[in-house]
């Protein structure tokens, strides 16, 4: 069985019984005894809703904290990513690397890890490309023929003269 936890009714409120000491209070007492259980009701019905108002305050400012820190530790993972970010262009700028190499090749969650990565990428780099021409091979000093026009040109004018 359930204990009722109710605000306390007329029935429930400690004093006289009625019948016994109502009827010995006459009929101002009984009018003043009814006005103060009246009086007592509504008391009660307000500090009720009083209460309930102050526990819905609280819920909505602990919903404003949570909001508050929720904002706050997203604020510091923006930060941290930025501060990330800049770290990863300055280290890229300061080896020659590209922007793109920088975003997809500087991964590291430390400048030490970076810095590795970017020594290790800036070191390929230095590398050749293409091989170094060979200048042992093709023409010396040789003038390059002209154009398919040109060669005609002069085929022509030695034919004629």
């Amino acid at each position: 069985m359930s204990q009722d936890t109710a605000t306390p009714t007329e029935e429930q409120t400690p004093g006289p019984e009625k019948g016994d000491g109502e009827e010995q209070l006459g009929e101002n007492g009984q009018k003043a005894l009814k006005a103060e259980r009246e009086a007592r009701k509504q008391a009660d019905k307000k500090a009720t809703d009083l209460q309930a108002q102050i526990d819905a305050l609280n819920t909505a400012s602990l919903s404003d904290l949570e909001k508050a820190q929720k904002a706050a530790t997203d604020a510091a993972k923006d930060a941290e990513d930025a501060r990330r970010e800049a770290m990863r262009y300055r280290i890229a700028a300061k080896h020659g690397i590209s922007e793109t190499d920088a975003a997809l090749l500087l991964t590291g969650a430390t400048e030490d890890v970076m810095l590795a990565q970017a020594e290790s990428l800036a070191a390929r780099n230095e590398s050749p490309r293409s091989p170094k021409p060979d200048l042992t091979q093709g023409g010396h000093g040789n003038p390059a023929p002209g154009t398919n026009g040109e060669m005609f040109a002069d085929f022509i004018s030695k034919q004629l003269t």
